[in-house]
């Protein structure tokens, strides 16, 4: 089920209250999944490759994207070849690097693949 703003406002505060800070999420990094036609990115006045990547997730979710040899083909500009949170996050996550940081995510498919980036 999805959560709601409220719980989401609690556990905010409660991380902020933990770390005895006012960053929001108390500087944690939240990682949110669910139904990706649930959790699109909202882009006011987007650029043509974020609509196009928001049109992507869209038929991700409906299960209608193309495959080759039964594996979707992701867009050229989703793969990275080096360490993943390491292109993602950067080597070190500062305080002054956290609004940069509330733009970026990754997005796992199955609990598998999260809980391996996890352990790195």
């Amino acid at each position: 089920p999805m959560a709601s703003c409220q719980s989401l406002n609690v556990i905010e505060a409660g991380l902020r209250d933990i770390m005895q800070n006012s960053v929001p999420f108390g500087g944690k990094i939240i990682i949110l999944g669910g139904d990706f036609q649930q959790v699109l990115p909202i882009i006011r006045h987007g650029s043509q490759d974020e609509k196009k990547f928001s049109k992507w997730l869209l038929q991700l979710g409906d299960g209608s994207l193309p495959t080759v040899n039964g594996e979707i083909q992701q867009p050229p500009e989703c793969i990275i070849s080096g360490n993943l949170i390491t292109d993602i996050f950067g080597k070190q996550i500062k305080e002054e690097d956290l609004k940069i940081l509330y733009e970026k995510v990754i997005l796992c498919a199955i609990n598998k693949d999260c809980l391996t980036l996890n352990e790195e």
